[in-house]
């Protein structure tokens, strides 16, 4: 027994090491952000802020248009999810339930777009959306994001669909219904988890994005919120207080869309494994 006890106080001196470890960040981050600029730099550092001041936090939502970077950052990131979706969603149904010629090519050629590096494209995509028209719009952004959601998408929920019983959709065949009502009533319903969880992954994808928000914007009406949290960063001085207020307002979609899906999200990345 003693020996049992020993090693369950081990086990949790070790959880509580790790723990701190991965919590100490997130408490800087918002501790930081509570500071005066000159608290931020002082040596040795303050771990609570002698004089608690939401100056950052004005500064942000002040002169800063920062209300209108997450705004753009909720568009860009829901219209790649939404059209991500429904482009992914009917592409994975169609490798999972068919056969064609070419489908080994196809699935090959997703797996590549997955594994391309994302920074090769950066270039070739400027090119294109100034010839188009296109820079320093949202529409650009949104185009772009799809070059990485879309493979990730078509991919997770082919493997997703994969699990659902095809007898589900021949006996809907025999009923009468075609492929789109199968898709949407029988086949979507069942797979929503997994609609779930990779639509939390894109989202949180085009979130976080900053090299296509950098290249392909140049004014504040189409400018992120990951590009212009980077603007903060100046050559002679930088305004961390600023920066890390930034951080915790951009955390809270994050936070909230765990919070309420965590349930979803789980489900959606372990359900194929449990139904297979």
């Amino acid at each position: 027994m003693k020996k049992i006890t020993r090693l369950k106080i081990i086990k949790s001196i070790l959880s509580l090491i790790l723990l701190s470890l991965i919590i100490f960040p997130f408490f800087w981050i918002i501790i930081t952000s509570f500071k005066s600029m000159g608290e931020s730099v002082s040596v040795p550092p303050t771990f609570i802020p002698v004089n608690w001041t939401l100056s950052a936090y004005q500064r942000l939502f002040g002169p800063r248009n920062f209300f209108g970077y997450i705004s753009n950052s909720f568009v860009i990131a829901i219209s790649s999810v939404f059209f991500g979706i429904l482009i992914g969603g009917w592409t994975a149904y169609g490798l999972s339930r068919f056969w064609f010629k070419g489908k080994l090519q196809t699935n090959a050629f997703i797996l590549i777009c997955l594994s391309f590096p994302r920074p090769l494209l950066v270039i070739p995509y400027f090119l294109i959306m100034v010839k188009l028209g296109l820079y320093d719009t949202l529409t650009s952004l949104i185009l772009s994001y799809l070059t990485f959601t879309l493979p990730f998408i078509t991919w997770m929920l082919k493997s997703y669909f994969d699990t659902i019983p095809q007898e589900l959709d021949e006996a809907a065949l025999v009923d009468g219904a075609n492929y789109f009502t199968i898709y949407w009533k029988i086949v979507f319903p069942l797979a929503k988890p997994g609609f779930v969880a990779t639509g939390i992954f894109a989202f949180l994808n085009a979130w976080n994005e900053y090299m296509f928000g950098l290249t392909l914007t140049s004014s504040d009406s189409s400018r992120t919120m990951p590009v212009a949290l980077g603007s903060l960063l100046g050559e002679f001085m930088t305004d961390w207080p600023t920066i890390m207020a930034g951080a915790v307002i951009a955390s809270i979609p994050v936070i909230i869309i765990f919070f309420f899906m965590q349930k979803q999200l789980i489900y959606g990345l372990t359900g194929g494994a449990l139904k297979g």
